[in-house]
């Protein structure tokens, strides 16, 4: 769903484990696009609140993309230098 700038929106979300979000939406920040999750919670006081998190969608790596990315390279010995005296 596009949000126009400074909007969001979330929808309830299937939860397989009640660690999971109880809503998952998106954020447009500035026109910067957020990955948001938000839990239903229950304060101390008995009172209900939302606990919510936002995440830069733009930084975030997928499967795929973890495949793609370059291994480092094996260190190599290190060669002997002849120029020591001793």
């Amino acid at each position: 769903m596009d949000n126009k700038i400074n909007k969001g929106t979330a929808f309830t979300n299937d939860k397989t484990k009640d660690t999971q979000p109880d809503f998952k939406g998106e954020l447009n920040v500035e026109g910067k696009i957020y990955q948001l999750a938000v839990w239903k919670k229950i304060a101390k006081n008995n009172k209900p609140y939302l606990s919510i998190s936002i995440e830069d969608k733009s930084k975030r790596i997928t499967d795929d993309q973890l495949t793609n990315i370059a291994k480092p390279s094996e260190p190599q010995p290190n060669e002997l230098n002849d120029d020591i005296p001793w």
